[in-house]
């Protein structure tokens, strides 16, 4: 019985030194530390020991630290043996990385001045035409929106239903404004969008068609070109370069130019002529009394860029302070003082 006793005794003081010898041993065993950016000795004493005091013991246990204020990321410091060490903090987790969507470009809408998709365009050039309106279903009548009419594309040009189409008047050969001489350049009138239904069996290249938007009526011998989609949202741009021209012509051939008027130019993306530049609408300035004298330009107005073609471009008037006549000189506006007059319009997301 007393052998027992003994035996008892001897397990649980086997056990108690078991388990207090045991955390020593794992505890005997170095900590280390991973240094991250900023990191010194200093900080880390007072992180695992609540004594930056502590700092030069740390410095003998890692002698190849040569400066124990300017730690390398990623060295391993090997912390002291026999001190108490805190609680460790958790490893920092590691923050996700979120790709953010960059930010919309922000355009000007010009929606509510003018029906884009009629802009219509200058040509100085001979534009072909992929076909033009043979006939409708009105007895000769002029078609408008809804209505059926007929197309002839040209040969080598083919389609497929639900293509669409842009309708243009084309205007005759066109006088300069200022030298009133012909210069060789037409418009083109838009006048309405259709869409391809079905072809004519009996004809090559002839189709059924619906007028599917209207801006003036249809008649025999309008042209026909591939409908470009062209948004009202706009985004400004500085001009790439100065320009200095006229206004050559007006939209439906109108003399007198005003706020939210169509005008053309005959400069273009080749003259370096940007869809969302701006240009200043001027008249010239002259002193007569007591001699004639060049004053600086009279500011009328503004002209934003919609369209720019090879050698054409479209604008439209956002601006005026008055009535001015085809063939008024335009400049390009220095970009702080377009922004400025471009802040008035609503804005819109460009895609």
């Amino acid at each position: 019985m007393k052998t027992k006793r003994r035996l008892t005794v001897f397990l649980v003081a086997g056990i108690f030194l078991f388990c207090s010898v045991f955390p020593a041993i794992a505890d005997s065993k170095p900590l280390t530390h991973t240094v991250v950016q900023g990191d010194t000795l200093w900080d880390i004493c007072i992180t695992y020991y609540g004594d930056p005091f502590l700092w030069p013991k740390l410095w003998e246990m890692n002698p190849f630290v040569t400066n124990p204020h300017l730690l390398r990321a990623g060295d391993i410091i090997t912390l002291l043996e026999g001190v108490p060490v805190k609680v460790r903090p958790p490893a920092p987790e590691k923050t996700p990385v979120v790709h953010k969507a960059p930010p919309k470009r922000m355009g000007v809408d010009v929606s509510n001045m003018t029906d884009i998709e009629a802009i219509g365009a200058l040509s100085t050039g001979e534009l072909s035409p992929d076909g033009s309106i043979i006939g409708d279903e009105k007895e000769g009548l002029a078609a408008s929106e809804g209505d059926v009419v007929y197309v002839l594309l040209e040969k080598g040009r083919s389609g497929e239903p639900g293509d669409l189409y842009t309708v243009c008047r084309k205007s005759g050969r066109l006088r300069h404004p200022l030298t009133k001489k012909r210069f060789g350049a037409t418009t083109f009138n838009y006048s309405a969008k259709l869409e391809l239904v079905e072809p004519v069996s009996d004809r090559d290249g002839v189709w059924k068609c619906r007028l599917v938007r209207g801006f003036r009526d249809v008649v025999e011998g309008d042209a026909v070109f591939r409908h470009q989609p062209i948004s009202p949202c706009i985004l400004p741009l500085p001009a790439e370069t100065e320009i200095s021209t006229h206004i050559v012509a007006v939209k439906d051939q109108n003399s007198v130019i005003g706020q939210y008027s169509v005008v053309y130019l005959a400069e273009g993306y080749n003259e370096g002529v940007r869809r969302g530049n701006v240009f200043d609408i001027v008249i010239p300035n002259k002193a007569t009394e007591p001699e004639k004298i060049d004053l600086p330009d009279l500011l009328v107005g503004h002209l934003l860029i919609v369209e720019s073609l090879p050698g054409t471009s479209a604008g439209l008037v956002i601006d005026s302070k008055r009535e001015v006549s085809n063939g008024a000189v335009v400049k390009t506006t220095e970009w702080r003082k377009a922004q400025a007059a471009l802040k008035r319009l609503p804005s819109c997301p460009v895609e």
